[in-house]
């Protein structure tokens, strides 16, 4: 599983709190287990709670690495997917609120697909 860049730059509170899941690489966490920190110039995922903090990657990156995001949904769900420039995998943050988290990002300057997407299982990346 290729990981994000660790930033230094998540000093403070954050600006937003959501708690959801997460879907990186063939990596699952359902809701609530992941926690996404929004910042000023970038966003963090980690576990929620203590006891999961060794299963759940962190994932950090700034929003000038970040292509767009999107809207998805699924048979289990509604979730926000995150595409880098890197071509590093993507992310999807699982969450009740997608509309919620797609408006703060909007705000912060990342640029919104406005379309949702079908997520599949099989082939994530799609």
């Amino acid at each position: 599983m290729q990981r994000l860049k660790s930033l230094d730059n998540n000093k403070g509170e954050p600006l937003h709190l959501f708690r959801g899941g997460m879907r990186y690489g063939s990596f699952n966490a359902t809701m609530p287990l992941v926690r996404m920190e929004i910042y000023l110039d970038s966003f963090r995922l980690s576990s929620t709670f203590r006891m999961t903090r060794k299963l759940i990657p962190i994932l950090t990156a700034n929003y000038s690495d970040i292509t767009y995001v999107q809207a998805v949904s699924s048979a289990l769900g509604t979730g926000i997917r995150i595409r880098f420039i890197s071509g590093v995998q993507s992310v999807v943050f699982w969450t009740s609120k997608p509309v919620e988290v797609l408006l703060v990002f909007q705000k912060l300057g990342v640029e919104v697909n406005p379309e949702t997407a079908k997520f599949h299982f099989s082939d994530p990346e799609r």
